[in-house]
């Protein structure tokens, strides 16, 4: 057995302040000045803030917004800013200062005599929303702003502080898998901020033992195999090193499925006849990769960051469809049962039961759930636009479901300014819905008056307006010709559905 021998070195306490929104006391979205807000440190912040969306916002400019300390917490240590969540605008630059004197306001921030020394200075990169800032230099006071007179959002802002005091706790250990299920093998690492220590840790699976308790100079991979069945996971660990009091124990649980469950998958909808009562469709802006959720944002519909795939088969006729949802990689985002009343829609949601409304006046951009469809209010109208499938509100005309262009907003009624919220409809099984288009594919020509229609097996034709209404239903046994005035159709022929124009 070999040892390793390594110096203690004292390193200096550290705490480390998280500020949200709701931590600073803002909640609303409307700009608020506070102060003397305090968190884990001595520190005390100050400042003026709104909290649209559950998040930090501020604007530079002549808003002169922003954050500051008034009370140091010590030195800074290390600044970490998380991106708020769902906010994909570019060209947001967040400026950091720091200085060896109290701030008295966020407006100092503002002027080169009072904001002290540029720390960080860049936008926030969407695709990498949390920025580490490590000082160069020894700073007690710091204070944030807007680059330009735009607002930008965090979740929230970290800040360590150090007292120069040596440390005597070891760091408690930290495993990079969050808990969760998977659906494949995994590789758990333990780490511990201490420089030197190590890890004590056990495995457990389905609460026998697995890995005996052991020590190893951290960091520590654990693999967790996949079996023939599920199997359940814990790990316990705790860090230690010589001369230092050992961290608290913690413990991670991992279960491991190897039946991954079937995809729940939407496909974009471009017809209005693809959409019958009892059909589930979600809301979804692939502009503002969001869809919307089952959740009111004050007078909105909340949303959720949205993962969609582009250039995958349409179930509805085997033509190339331009975006899929699956519902496993989007838990959150909300869905909507449909209901046919004459010609009209409603949507309700299906875990909370409640339906989308209209605002009841036309200069209102709003969008509700409700309990009841009793009104005009909670129809809708579904049109054909390029790009796909949009809900129109019944009562409101001019007005139809948008995801708002600014990501600190959700879903609601706009009058064509904003961004499409286009109608996902759920498929239950795409193999089936395959193989039917294969089967039951038709070849379907205009021709002066009408159009004929060719088949493998007996079936019957539907021909529709480009509103929706059904103009002809006819068996076809081989060939059959539709005769029809002039005009745009849509005709369907089992799976296969084909606009066109009869001259």
């Amino acid at each position: 057995m070999s040892f390793l021998l390594v110096a203690l070195i004292g390193s200096a306490a550290e705490v480390t302040d998280v500020l949200t929104n709701v931590s600073l006391g803002v909640d609303q979205s409307s700009y608020t000045n506070f102060s003397n807000k305090k968190a884990t440190s001595e520190a005390l912040y100050s400042g003026k803030i709104g909290g649209s969306s559950g998040a930090i916002n501020f604007r530079g400019g002549t808003n002169k917004e922003g954050l500051v300390t008034t009370v140091s917490g010590g030195k800074i240590s290390k600044i970490v800013l998380t991106w708020a969540s769902g906010y994909t605008t570019k060209n947001r630059p967040i400026v950091v200062y720091a200085k060896n004197e109290a701030y008295a306001s966020q407006t100092e921030l503002y002027s080169t005599a009072t904001r002290g020394t540029e720390i960080y200075n860049a936008s926030i990169d969407v695709n990498n929303k949390t920025v580490t800032i490590i000082p160069d230099g020894e700073y007690t006071y710091v204070g944030f702003a807007c680059g330009n007179s735009k607002y930008i959002a965090f979740d929230k802002i970290e800040i360590t502080w150090s007292d120069g005091a040596a440390e005597t706790d070891v760091k408690t250990p930290t495993f990079s898998l969050k808990e969760d299920t998977y659906y494949e093998a995994q590789q758990v690492i333990i780490a511990t901020e201490t420089e030197g220590a190590s890890i004590t840790y056990s495995v457990t699976k389905n609460d026998a033992e697995f890995v005996a308790s052991t020590t190893a100079v951290a960091p520590v991979t654990v693999e967790l195999p996949m079996e023939t069945v599920a199997a359940s996971y814990v790990i316990t660990a705790k860090a230690v090193k010589d001369g230092m009091t050992e961290s608290a124990e913690v413990s991670a649980k991992y279960t491991l499925n190897p039946n991954k469950p079937a995809e729940k998958l939407f496909y974009m909808a471009s017809l209005v006849i693809d959409i019958k009562a009892g059909d589930e469709v979600v809301f979804v802006s692939p502009e503002k990769l969001a869809a919307m959720t089952e959740t009111p944002d004050g007078d909105r519909i909340g949303y959720v960051v949205a993962t969609i795939q582009d250039g995958v088969n349409n179930p509805y006729n085997g033509e190339t469809y331009l975006h899929k949802l699956d519902l496993n990689q989007n838990p959150e985002a909300g869905v909507y049962n449909v209901g046919v009343d004459g010609g009209n829609y409603t949507f309700q949601s299906k875990i909370g039961g409640q339906y989308l409304s209209a605002p009841t006046k036309d200069k209102d951009n709003d969008l509700y759930l409700v309990n009841e469809a009793a009104t005009d209010l909670e129809k809708w109208t579904l049109k054909e636009v390029k790009g796909g499938l949009v809900a129109y509100s019944l009562a409101q005309p001019a007005r139809l479901i948008q995801k708002h262009n600014d990501a600190r907003y959700g879903f609601a009624t706009y009058k064509g300014s904003q961004s499409n919220a286009y109608i996902f409809k759920y498929v239950a099984d795409l193999s089936g819905v395959e193989s039917n288009i294969a089967e039951e594919a038709a070849v379907i020509n205009t021709i002066a008056g009408g159009v004929v229609v060719a088949v493998s097996e007996p079936t019957i034709a539907s021909v529709y307006t480009v509103s929706g209404q059904l103009v002809a239903n006819q068996e076809v046994d081989a060939t059959a010709t539709i005769n029809l005035a002039n005009g745009f159709y849509i005709v369907k022929v089992g799976n296969t559905v084909k606009k066109v124009i009869v001259r």
